[in-house]
Formats: C-alpha cells, sequence, structure tokens
C-alpha cells in the first residue's frame, strides 16, 4: 500500500508503511505528521490513521494552515515523488564535514599524545618530532571511527547537528555497522584517504553526483541525506567554520612557536653551560696488543668483555646515549672480511639487525668493510661496523648512537676514530 506525507508544507510519496516507520524513527518526521492513503477521506496524522472506505486513488486537497494556502492534488500526469525527493543541498553537508574532521582531529591527536607519554614515551617522542602534516595523514583514519561510533550513539556529530544534517538509518540495517562502514567509505570515495590534491577531485565527483542525481555514490540506494537548513542557520554554520579553521592555525602557529622558543632555550643552554670536569678531562687508553695509546674525552669509560676468541673492550658515555665495543682477534688469512663480518653478523643478530651489504672503505690506507644496521629493541640507535685487519689478527670497532643529536654521534666517531688510529 502506498502513502503519501508532508514535510515542510510539500506532499512527498509515495512511500511504504516501513518507510514511514523509518523516517519516524530516524526523527525526519513525526507520528503527527499528516499522511494519506487510499481508503482515507482527508489526511490525518499518522498516529490517528483509519481506513475507511474510499474509491479515490489520488491523496485529497491538504487541509490550509493560518497564512497559507491549501494545496491542490497532483495533476494526473505529474510523476510522484519518492523518499528521495527530500532537499539534500551540498554546501551544508561540506560545512559540517569541515568542522567534524578538524575538531576530531585536533581531540584524536591530543588523545594519542597524552596516551603515549605517559605509557609510550619512545613512541611520543617520535610523535613529537614528526612532520604534523605526516602526523595528521596517520591520525585521519582514526576520524571516521569515532564519527561513525558517535552518529551511532547519538544520531548525529558537532557538525552535522549545527548544520541540520541528517543521515537516516536504512531499514534492516544496525546502526553501528551503517555509520561506521559508511564513514569509511566517506573518507575513501569523497576524501581520498586524506591524500593531498586527490581530495580536491574526489570531493568535486561527489559535488556533481549530488547536484545531478540527489545521491554522492557512497549513499546511492539510501534513505536521501536531509541536508536543507534554514539560511540563518546556514550562515551560523559557515561562521563557526570558519571559527574552527582559524582556531586550528592558530593553534598551529603556538605550538610552532614554542617549539622554535624551546630550541632556541636548549640552544642557548648548551653555549651558555659550563663544560663538565669529565668532558673537559681527557682520558688515554693504551691498546693491550700494539701499545699505542687513544687519547678522548673523559666522559667515556672503557671496561673489557668477555669474549671466546680475542678481546673486547666496551667504551660507554657518561654524558651522551652511546657506546662502542673496539675488539680484535687472530683468524686465518684464508678468511675474507666479508667472510668474517658475516660471521659477526649472525652472533649479535639477536640484538642487532644489520642492514644491506658490507661495502669496501680503506682505514688509514688499509682495506676495511663497513655495515649500518639498527639496535632490534631500540628503534632509535643506529649502528655501524667497521672491519679491518693486520696481518692475521683481524679489528672491528661497533659503534651504537641512539636519539638524533649530531653531538651524539661526533662525539661517538671520534672516540671510534681514535681507538682504530693506534692499531698501526
Amino acid at each position: 500500500m502506498s502513502w503519501f506525507y508532508v514535510l515542510d508544507g510539500q506532499q512527498l510519496g509515495p512511500a511504504t508503511a516501513n518507510e514511514l516507520r523509518s523516517l519516524i524513527k530516524s526523527g525526519h518526521i513525526s507520528a503527527s505528521t499528516l499522511v494519506w492513503t487510499h481508503g482515507l477521506e482527508n489526511w490525518r496524522p499518522f498516529n490517528r490513521v483509519e481506513l475507511p472506505r474510499n474509491d479515490g486513488s489520488k491523496p485529497p486537497i491538504l487541509p490550509a494552515t493560518p497564512g497559507k494556502p491549501a494545496l491542490p492534488p497532483l495533476p494526473a500526469d505529474a510523476i510522484p515523488l519518492n523518499l528521495n525527493s527530500v532537499v539534500s543541498k551540498p554546501w551544508p553537508r561540506f560545512w559540517a564535514r569541515l568542522i567534524d574532521n578538524i575538531i576530531f582531529i585536533w581531540v584524536i591527536s591530543a588523545c594519542v599524545l597524552y596516551s603515549s607519554s605517559l605509557y609510550m614515551p619512545e613512541l611520543h617522542n617520535y610523535l613529537i618530532t614528526m612532520n604534523r602534516f605526516l602526523f595528521g595523514i596517520v591520525i585521519f583514519p582514526a576520524v571516521p571511527l569515532v564519527l561513525g561510533i558517535l552518529q551511532a550513539t547519538t544520531g548525529t556529530t558537532p557538525g552535522k547537528a549545527l548544520m541540520g544534517v541528517k543521515v537516516p538509518l536504512p531499514p534492516g540495517w544496525n546502526r553501528f555497522s551503517f555509520y561506521i562502514a559508511r564513514e569509511f567509505v566517506v573518507w575513501v570515495q569523497g576524501l581520498a584517504a586524506g591524500l593531498p590534491i586527490i581530495v580536491l577531485f574526489t570531493q568535486y565527483r561527489q559535488y556533481r553526483l549530488l547536484v545531478s542525481t540527489g545521491a554522492t555514490s557512497y549513499d546511492a540506494g539510501n534513505p536521501t541525506i536531509i541536508s536543507n537548513p534554514s539560511w540563518p542557520r546556514f550562515a551560523l554554520g559557515i561562521v563557526t567554520a570558519f571559527a574552527v579553521v582559524t582556531g586550528q592555525n592558530m593553534i598551529q602557529n603556538i605550538l610552532a612557536s614554542a617549539e622554535r622558543e624551546r630550541q632556541a632555550v636548549e640552544t642557548t643552554e648548551q653555549l651558555d653551560a659550563p663544560v663538565s670536569k669529565e668532558r673537559q678531562a681527557t682520558r688515554r687508553w693504551a691498546n693491550p696488543v700494539t701499545q699505542e695509546i687513544a687519547s678522548f674525552s673523559g666522559a667515556w669509560e672503557p671496561s673489557e668483555l668477555k669474549t671466546n676468541s680475542g678481546r673486547a673492550f666496551h667504551f660507554v658515555s657518561t654524558m651522551l646515549p652511546a657506546e662502542v665495543v673496539f675488539a680484535h682477534e687472530d683468524i686465518p688469512e684464508e678468511v675474507s672480511l666479508r667472510d668474517y663480518g658475516d660471521a659477526i653478523a649472525v652472533l649479535i643478530s639477536d640484538t642487532i639487525r644489520l642492514e644491506g651489504t658490507w661495502s669496501e672503505t680503506s682505514l688509514n690506507g688499509q682495506p676495511a668493510v663497513r655495515r649500518t644496521g639498527k639496535a632490534v629493541n631500540t628503534p632509535d640507535a643506529k649502528v655501524t661496523i667497521l672491519v679491518t685487519r693486520r696481518g692475521d689478527t683481524v679489528w672491528r670497532a661497533l659503534t651504537i648512537t641512539r636519539g638524533s643529536k649530531s653531538e651524539t654521534r661526533r662525539s661517538a666517531t671520534s672516540l671510534r676514530d681514535s681507538l682504530l688510529e693506534t692499531i698501526d
């Protein structure tokens, strides 16, 4: 049985009883909305419909309201409107989406940074030094998830509530499944997964579809989105959108300014701070094989490691996150430096993962091989290994530095070079 109903003074339909119930459940119409179906003599509220005998097949003239003339029935040759006839303007939806995205990108970003600072400090340090644009792209996939859950629980979002945009729930759908799935489809088909430039083309395509067909690609086949706010409401939404964008830019500028000030203060403190006695002092260490002396900063503490072959010495900085292992052992001349390096790579594979292959270099005019890698349990720790030989004795220097400060790398490299000079 087909039904007709009245929305904003316009006659809409035909629709099935189930579709009307869905519209009532979603809040687009109420139980007092005027409806008509075959068998009714006149328009009545939906919650008071009766089915008296009536042979008419067209809805009667709408009752007049104060200040408005009665609406005539549809002409016999007119095409009846369906549920997709509800006005769905594109710009209110655009501004609503913009407001939601900006608000929740910042909310989610704040939650991620705060949580990581408490439970994952290494990740937190990485995130705060990450490029802001890349950080936004990484966070963006969480926005549709949050928006979908919010719509499923409250029926709206801040931007949609402000702009008067309503997304009806199709009959037979689970609320969480529909709204979360729809948000991710919008994220891909409408927002190009946050990819710059491409998003302009996807948004323009959806705009053309909405203007020409009344529905975007991700809403085709579903009840039409209600998006027809009054002009005062629309103007308020635009003002709010510009306020949100302006606030976003202000926050970004404040954060950037604070970061610059922090770096400036840190640099000043480093320049003004007195050099510690440890760093002022020069430590001397004698190579036990050649008896040559290596001189380096007093901040480095040497100790000997236990090893099955040869001898190994461990140097740890008391000031910087760095360490150097300097070792030697005797091997047959037929064993190449690359083969020896591969054997060492296997021995240390539980804690250090070397990358690429050994590259040939020279050390004080003698052949050597070099390879880099990372510590397994410390992602920001960079590793460099140099291997060279003098006769049957092979020397190796393993350098580990953590963080991105150039001072750490310079100090560790200087120590390594001083140690290697003692083998000649």
